[in-house]
């Protein structure tokens, strides 16, 4: 009795003694070290003005935190301001700092379970993120932190439909498309013709444009071909397409590979313009009719094979909710765009959906969700046209579809692959710059096999 004792007093002892109490910024409490300290104050002021800023630059906030955070690596609040950071722009990074606040001091903030939850969700630990989604949900919290319980019971069940989901993974290969096209930038939203001959897809690399008030570079649309199976190195698509000084991003390509839809916000919200390939030469996209474009955001396009219908995402009030998909006809007698239908709630939920692509066999619709199934973020998904009605869509699982965002799926006319991109272990580059040396979780343009 007196060993079991003995052997329970040391357990105890051990974790007093490698527990770290939490230490806050505090003059008083580092004056051995006044110059180092100044330092590190004078770096989180910096962090700070970049972290609280209009917009904020998160990735700049954190090269002055960390700097910090090397100082004095034992305060809860400065590690839970760099987990924020992460979070918005390398989600994979902010676990470790998550769990260090919280395990300096547990109440660092309201929200810090949460956080740890959905980092465990991502690496797809169902059953630790459903702990700390609880542990979270069953706290008392403030009004202002009530939509987060209610996200909780969500990604709840997102981990969940991540258990299910994992025990039949679909067979398929995913690779990186390579670095013809892909680099150390967010490479994303590739879209291809039905023979898979060009791809033209959204980059935020350096190149002739300057950096966005937002943040990185701005979205130019970059075009490469496919010659003896494979890909040439991406260039810009050009003038008149790309401008300089706005978001020109890639939305959808006509299965002749001749019409392009392309995204643009220079209207404030987001439209859709289109743009057409004349002896190689794609015209100045011109905005699409009011049919299609409203006062609300539409980021997505897909026309079918016959050219008849288009295929589009709104956000427009009067849907379920979210980003809806819609469609509109051609009226050939009056040559424009009949009025939007929306496809209804079989495909169409509380949530966003976004990315829709119709198949060129004109009964297959894919498109991205973060509802029905969904394991976390935007799921890919596809139903099939049945007698004029739409079938329950069908999550394409693991591993195409990962706990993260997995967004913009294009399937070649054979039916047999597949390009999408998504944030994934694999697909990490080495970053360089002036900044600091990082390796950053960007999205990246991948080809996929597709089975169902």
């Amino acid at each position: 009795m007196k060993k079991f004792t003995f052997i329970l007093f040391l357990f105890y002892f051990s974790n007093l003694t490698f527990a770290q109490p939490d230490v806050p910024f505090d003059k008083a409490l580092f004056k051995e070290r006044k110059d180092e300290f100044k330092i590190a104050e004078d770096n989180i002021a910096a962090g700070d003005a970049y972290y609280n800023g209009y917009p904020p630059d998160f990735s700049l906030a954190v090269s002055y935190y960390l700097k910090a955070n090397t100082f004095n690596p034992n305060s809860a609040d400065l590690n839970y301001k760099i987990g924020i950071c992460y979070l918005n722009f390398d989600k994979y990074k902010m676990k470790t700092y998550f769990e260090r606040a919280y395990q300096i001091k547990p109440t660092v903030t309201g929200d810090i379970l949460y956080y740890i939850g959905w980092c465990y969700q991502l690496e797809s630990n169902w059953t630790k993120a459903i702990e700390y989604y609880n542990m979270f949900a069953g706290k008392a919290i403030t009004p202002e932190l009530a939509p987060l319980k209610t996200d909780a019971f969500k990604k709840i069940q997102e981990c969940k439909n991540g258990e299910l989901l994992a025990k039949t993974p679909a067979r398929v290969w995913i690779d990186n498309v390579g670095k013809a096209v892909n680099t150390e930038y967010p490479d994303y939203a590739p879209i291809i013709s039905t023979d898979e001959a060009i791809m033209i897809f959204t980059t935020r690399r350096p190149g002739t444009e300057d950096i966005s008030p937002m943040g990185g570079y701005w979205e130019d649309l970059y075009i490469s071909k496919r010659v003896e199976g494979e890909w040439t190195v991406a260039v810009p698509i050009g003038k008149p397409v790309n401008v300089k000084g706005q978001h020109d991003a890639t939305i959808g390509l006509s299965p002749d590979g001749h019409t392009l839809y392309v995204y643009n916000d220079d209207r404030g919200n987001g439209d859709i313009y289109e743009s057409t390939n004349e002896d190689g030469t794609w015209t100045q996209p011109e905005l699409m009719e009011k049919t299609i474009n409203t006062d609300g955001h539409e980021p997505d396009a897909s026309l079918t094979f016959d050219g008849k219908r288009l295929y589009f995402t709104s956000d427009k009030p009067g849907g379920l909710g979210g980003h809806d998909i819609y469609y509109s006809d051609w009226d050939a007698e009056k040559e424009k765009w009949g009025e939007a239908v929306n496809v209804g709630n079989v495909l169409n939920t509380p949530y966003s959906e976004r990315s829709v692509f119709i198949h060129p066999d004109g009964q297959t619709m894919y498109f991205a969700s973060k509802g029905h199934n969904t394991m976390g973020g935007f799921d890919l998904f596809y139903s099939k046209l049945v007698d004029g009605v739409w079938t329950k869509p069908v999550n394409l699982g693991p591993p195409i579809n990962t706990p993260d965002d997995d967004v913009q799926l294009v399937v070649a006319g054979n039916g047999r692959y597949g390009y999408c991109s998504s944030y994934r272990d694999g697909f990490v580059e080495r970053r360089q710059s002036d900044r600091f040396d990082r390796k950053t979780h960007q999205r990246k343009n991948c080809r996929t096999r597709i089975t169902q």
